[in-house]
């Protein structure tokens, strides 16, 4: 029997001149932060409130070993998340430790994190594209080593406006760590330098770090069997035998991450679903996704916080043709760059990691949300790098102006998805920036004006505030926080009759949401009817005991209700749970001189 000829090497250059290897990954993560860097302008938005601001794992010194043994967000009483992601709370404890609760803190670990993440995609890139045929001229005509395709698809991954949400947002940490981890996993796992310990134990724990930041993860060791197999590691004994091993060091660290989630969630499976579909309608809405995201990958326009979400009943319906359409496209270019290998890994480092973001039963109105498409962008990068490769094959016995078109093309193309990712930073600025800027694009989603109405009244615009709620409410009357947010607009403008009965309906609506319940205090208040106003905000507290406003609300009904031993207890929690704030601080001065 003749032996099988050894596995080949590993596709692409490996030597250290020029841009090949650390100066160019140096090069794409300067490009990547100087496309991102007034993220650093930016504040606290969207979720950063209760993932930062209001975390007591972030804020408490020690607690933030509680987030391995919880759900995402059990330090939130009402909510329940059902998924176990660890990671972030460890990051902003960190941060918090570092820098207390100055935003651009928070916010250069995101900068960094991508700046890394591209330089990563580089590396990849570097290792797994084809070295380009020697021109026909003297070596004398490409001084430079600059590995073209792989540095122009780096390039644009570094400065894609797609990548927005992930890093101009605080809470985008969850996207940006698991895809770097991920890269930096396939990174060891694919390893061919002499010795095992960095694809048999710096791989998994890479991938376990990973699992606890984000589950999707999960997907590295599909995506490390299809770069084992272009590689050539099944085709003998011995090759398959380390291809095992290295697949089942990654199979551990998975079996390790298993029993924290289980233990945590009482499960392995995510959250219940919010939308009901059936199996055609299910199948339909995924393949509309697949095409909107496509889509954005190739013109990221119309970039939004929150996107339209709408199932669609059947596979006949136009936008799954599209989905069809656009995946049997990215099929027929990945088949027909085949023979370089950075196509078909790409197809899979794309498609892998974006299956989940498909599943609409779970994602529900969150499906087609930007930041889901970070690390799938990174496998585009590869088959774009092998379409650029393949093109200026062609064009290299042709004229050097086609040759210098094609470089001018990929200059601007660079220029301009940079010049989009700042102006797009731009609009995660604050809360009012961000949901005007959402609602404009997606006047229809109930959720973008709910939240613009929370921000128009932190803005003390409480006309233009009660006007966004209304809408949001019209728009889908089971949408029940935003009667209470509508409540609190309307006590702002003194319409306390109109703000009791919409505090009212909120509260019976949401039993177990302490912020409904302190809505309906203040409205009573209002009124005058302080017995029921008292009740109401303790009934606030027992839900959530950590709410500084409630129990300066609960201090002024017991005063009006003579209980002023009531009244001063509340207003010292007040100011122990929120010392900055001034107010608490000037009223618990006044009872305490009475």
């Amino acid at each position: 029997m003749t032996e099988s000829p050894p596995a080949p090497p590993l596709p692409g250059p490996a030597g250290p001149g020029g841009l090949r290897g650390p100066p160019g990954a140096l090069l794409v993560a300067a490009v990547a932060a100087a496309a991102s860097w007034n993220v650093l302008l930016n504040g606290f938005v969207w979720d950063d409130g209760p993932n930062v601001l209001a975390n007591p794992w972030v804020r408490e010194p020690g607690r933030v070993w509680e987030a391995f043994t919880h759900d995402l967000a059990a330090y939130q009483p009402h909510l329940t998340s059902g998924y176990y992601r660890p990671l972030m709370h460890l990051v902003f404890a960190a941060v918090h430790a570092v820098a207390g609760l100055r935003p651009w803190a928070y916010h250069l670990v995101n900068l960094a994190a991508h700046a890394a993440a591209a330089a990563c995609v580089y590396l990849i890139l570097l290792r797994w594209s084809r070295p380009a045929p020697a021109p026909s001229a003297s070596p004398a005509a490409a001084p430079l080593d600059v590995p073209w395709g792989p540095l122009v698809a780096a390039l644009l991954f570094a400065v894609h406006p797609i990548h927005t949400q992930a890093v101009a947002w605080i809470a985008g940490i969850v996207d940006l760590s698991y895809s770097l981890l991920f890269l930096l996993a396939f990174l060891a796992a694919t390893h061919e330098r002499p010795g095992r310990v960095v694809p048999l134990v710096a791989a998994p724990a890479l991938l376990f770090l990973a699992l606890l930041a984000k589950e999707p993860a999960v997907a590295l060791l599909p995506v490390v069997a299809v770069a084992l197999a272009l590689r050539g590691r099944l085709r003998d004994a011995a090759a398959r035998r380390d291809a095992l091993l290295r697949l089942g060091a990654l199979a551990l660290a998975v079996v390790a991450y298993l029993p924290l989630r289980l233990a945590a969630l009482g499960g392995a499976l995510p959250a219940p679903p919010r939308v009901h579909v059936g199996l055609a309608s299910g199948v339909a809405t995924a393949l509309a996704l697949a095409a909107e995201y496509l889509a954005l990958l190739v013109a990221p326009v119309r970039l939004s916080a929150l996107r339209a979400f709408e199932v669609v009943a059947s596979p006949g319906d136009r936008r799954a043709l599209a989905g069809v359409a656009a995946v049997a496209a990215l099929a027929a270019l990945v088949w027909a760059l085949r023979r370089r290998p950075s196509a078909p890994l790409g197809a899979a480092i794309l498609v892998l990691p974006l299956l989940p973001a498909l599943y609409v039963p779970v994602l529900g109105p969150n499906a087609g949300a930007e930041r889901y498409a970070y690390l799938p962008s990174a496998g585009a990068a590869l088959i774009l790098a092998a379409a650029l490769e393949a093109l200026r094959d062609r064009l290299r016995l042709r004229a050097p102006a086609a040759r210098a078109a094609l470089a001018g093309a990929a200059a601007l193309a660079i220029v301009a998805g940079a010049a989009a990712t700042l102006r797009q930073n731009a609009v995660w600025r604050d809360d009012l920036t961000l949901w005007t800027d959402a609602v404009a694009k997606v006047p229809a989603s109930p959720d973008a004006n709910q939240a613009l109405g929370i921000a128009l009244l932190a803005a003390g615009r409480a006309p233009e505030a009660i006007a966004a709620l209304e809408r949001a409410v019209a728009l889908d009357p089971a949408l029940p926080q935003a009667r209470v947010n509508l409540a609190s607009s309307l006590l702002a403008q003194g319409r306390a009759d109109e703000a009791l009965a919409v505090a009212t309906d909120g509260a019976r609506l949401l039993p177990r949401v302490a912020e409904a319940h302190g809505v309906l205090g203040a409205a009573l208040a209002a009124k005058g009817r302080w017995a029921d106003a008292a009740e109401a905000y303790e009934r606030a507290l027992a839900l959530n005991p950590r709410v500084a406003a409630i129990h300066n609300g609960a201090a002024a009904a017991y005063l009006e209700l003579g209980r002023s031993d009531l009244a001063l207890a509340h207003l010292r929690e007040a100011v122990r749970l929120e010392p900055e704030n001034p107010l608490w601080a000037r009223n618990l001065a006044w009872l305490a001189s009475q």
